[in-house]
């Protein structure tokens, strides 16, 4: 069945809000939505996301990204396809190498080159022409990609990684992680409290303990290999054995 290992954030929302006997809930869900997506990145299982490549159109020179967009990998531009690096160098000298140094990344393959920002908003890369100047700059911030060079109506094509979204709109993650993600909720709604001084210490650091015990579990839960790869992890290491002294050689 599609979709049958995930779960809508807007049940666990649902379950939590019952759970706390949350009276105004308009006040609350949107917060509850991020702090949901928050503790499913914090998870950081490698069955969080799901590949996905679309599409996406330049107006004023910025094209909004997909709602269920968490990082990019990929950009094609016209006949190129660039990739992205997330990789940071900083053991190089300022004066080596002008791709290698000031936290900066570069693809060498593509020559697409990633500059790491310190405002934790984005990050910008661009593509190098033959004369070694930058033709264009791309620069992701709050879920807008921006372009210098291009004009309104063309379209570039992203390879992203992101949620699943059910029938209404809302993520989904992994069944697996939904004790976690509920409990990060129930954890940030009632830090509030604990930041106002109307909530005990020994009860914010409980709900905190909790949480980090969960994530962990969580995400051990989502590595664990299933039946096959068990088998072929079995099957690899036997081969690896050495065979048995043979009899009567």
């Amino acid at each position: 069945m599609k979709n049958s290992h995930k779960v809508s954030i807007n049940r666990i929302i649902g379950n939590v809000i019952g759970n706390l006997d949350i009276k105004n809930v308009n006040n609350s869900i949107d917060d509850f939505a991020r702090w949901a997506i928050e503790a499913e990145n914090k998870i950081g299982a490698t069955d969080s996301y799901k590949h996905f490549e679309c599409e996406i159109t330049i107006n004023n020179k910025k094209a909004s990204l997909p709602p269920n967009f968490v990082y990019l990998e990929g950009l094609k531009l016209g006949d190129s396809f660039l990739n992205v690096s997330y990789r940071e160098f900083r053991m190089f000298g300022n004066n080596i190498s002008s791709n290698l140094a000031n936290n900066t990344a570069a693809n060498i393959n593509t020559g697409v080159t990633a500059n790491f920002r310190n405002d934790g908003l984005g990050f910008n890369f661009g593509t190098s022409d033959s004369s070694g100047g930058t033709a264009n700059i791309f620069s992701i911030v709050n879920g807008f990609i921006y372009v210098n060079s291009l004009s309104d109506g063309k379209k570039i094509g992203i390879s992203y990684q992101g949620f699943d979204l059910d029938d209404d709109g809302w993520p989904m993650i992994n069944r697996q992680h939904e004790d976690a993600v509920s409990h990060y909720l129930m954890y940030m709604y009632k830090a509030r409290r604990f930041y106002e001084g109307k909530l005990p210490h020994i009860v914010f650091k409980e709900l905190e303990s909790r949480w980090l015990w969960l994530c962990g579990q969580a995400r051990g839960d989502s590595e664990m290999p299933d039946t096959q790869e068990m088998i072929y992890l079995s099957n690899k290491h036997n081969s690896l054995l050495p065979e048995k002294p043979k009899q009567n050689y």
